[in-house]
């Protein structure tokens, strides 16, 4: 069979699946023949107030359609519920139906793989990183435990009850874990959509072999970069799963009693004079909620680098879409830009369509990638067309919510399209065409 030219026109739909991402690459060609590529399916709080599991059944029929039922390309950028709870229920149902001939995940998600890529005088760093962040995992999953359970417990009149500001800690801890937790079933999803060879598991500078699938589309993997490839990580990697591993065994081993036990026995307390007792409480309190933030969001930070992020190039059109890639993996990726050069350089310098990473976090678009394109100005060329898919309110306050107040300005200067213009019910997306 003759090799079809590249792509005529490139057409982005953007699902509105609350804070979440879910789009649906439609590549045309001249004989008629259309690719789809589908990248991500997840939300962590679906649009208006209908359930999560509905609205993404929904998305997912609404993609069968739009794409008969044949779906080409699947990328699962990595495993937060934001970007891949769609593939487990109903929904995940329905695109297992589409059959993709091409499933792309990171590296760190390979099922049971030798190290990839490393030198033989490290073949253990690979894996540590892949039991780091499932250790991880089952510390999270212990941590809800442990507040489902306190929540459960009676309130007790020697304990002082919890200040507005612990409540409020609280409640953004139970909202990061409940991020973080594995997707067993979206992930053993995906690793069955795999099979048969149609898996790659994909480090930067990999090829992920779409010429047949997609003919005339360029795809470079960006990140994530491996331990070899960035080897800065590695000390962090071996400390990281020490820390979990640690952190596990202390949450196996803690009697789930101790938070509500007095601190001092009862001969020692003087129930006419409290004040040190519950002074004592309070600052082991604010140190268990600090020290239970700094996990969950530790594991956020390391899922989120783990990334794919992907350079998709149709001619002479570049389109980045880098998932919830932070700071960290942004700096490997700098290395890029610094080959002045470099047909990948100029690429992203040139970019016509950004999408924009981490629902708008202030974390996840990096300056020096933004005064690439401020700098185009100067030649009186356009800046990339922004995808944002988001929903506010969801994640952080003030100067840290998500989509960030400052970022939000810095994309008003450009074309923004973003999912919160759509409505809140039904279904719904907006298509981005470049011809």
């Amino acid at each position: 069979m003759a090799r079809r030219k590249r792509p005529v026109s490139v057409s982005i739909h953007m699902y509105n699946v609350g804070f979440g991402d879910c789009f649906l690459l439609e590549f045309a060609y001249r004989d008629a023949a259309t690719r789809w590529m589908l990248i991500d399916c997840g939300t962590f709080r679906a649009p208006g107030d209908v359930r999560e599991s509905d609205h993404l059944a929904a998305v997912a029929a609404d993609v069968a359609r739009r794409c008969n039922s044949r779906l080409d390309v699947l990328v699962a950028t990595h495993r937060h519920a934001d970007h891949i709870c769609g593939f487990k229920g109903k929904s995940g149902d329905i695109f297992a139906a589409l059959e993709p001939k091409r499933v792309l995940q990171p590296w760190t998600e390979e099922p049971g793989a030798p190290p990839a890529g490393l030198p033989e005088s490290s073949p253990a760093d690979s894996a540590m990183a892949r039991r780091g962040l499932a250790t991880g995992q089952l510390v999270i999953d212990a941590i809800l435990e442990r507040m489902a359970r306190r929540e459960a417990l009676p309130d007790r009149d020697d304990i002082r009850p919890l200040s507005a500001s612990h409540l409020g800690d609280l409640a953004e801890i139970a909202r990061i874990a409940s991020l973080n937790i594995s997707n067993k079933e979206a992930v053993e999803t995906l690793a069955r959509l795999g099979l048969d060879g149609r898996a790659r598991y994909l480090k930067a500078g990999d090829d992920p072999e779409l010429n047949d699938i997609l003919p005339g589309v360029r795809i470079d993997v960006l990140g994530p970069p491996d331990l070899e490839q960035w080897p800065e990580i590695r000390k962090q990697v071996a400390n990281h799963e020490e820390f979990w591993l640690r952190m596990a065994d202390a949450l196996q081993s803690a009697d789930p009693d101790l938070e509500r036990r007095p601190i001092f026995d009862e001969q020692y307390v003087d129930r006419g004079r409290r004040a040190w007792h519950g002074w004592i409480i309070d600052r082991m309190r604010d140190a268990d909620i600090e020290t239970t933030m700094a996990l969950v969001t530790s594991l956020d930070k390391a899922l989120n680098n783990t990334s794919l992020v992907l350079l998709v190039t149709v001619g002479k059109k570049s389109f980045l879409f880098p998932g919830d890639a932070q700071i960290e993996s942004w700096n490997f990726i700098r290395k890029h830009l610094d080959r002045k050069r470099s047909r990948i350089a100029n690429a992203i310098r040139n970019c016509d369509v950004y999408k924009v990473g981490h629902h708008g976090s202030r974390n996840a678009t990096p300056k020096f990638l933004w005064k690439l394109w401020e700098a185009r100005r100067a030649d009186g060329r356009a800046m990339p067309i922004s995808l944002l898919s988001t929903r506010g309110g969801v994640h952080g306050s003030g100067d840290h919510a998500v989509p960030s107040p400052n970022l939000m300005g810095v994309l008003s200067e450009t074309e923004l399209h973003s999912t919160e213009a759509l409505p809140a019910t039904g279904v719904h997306s907006m298509t981005i065409e470049i011809a």
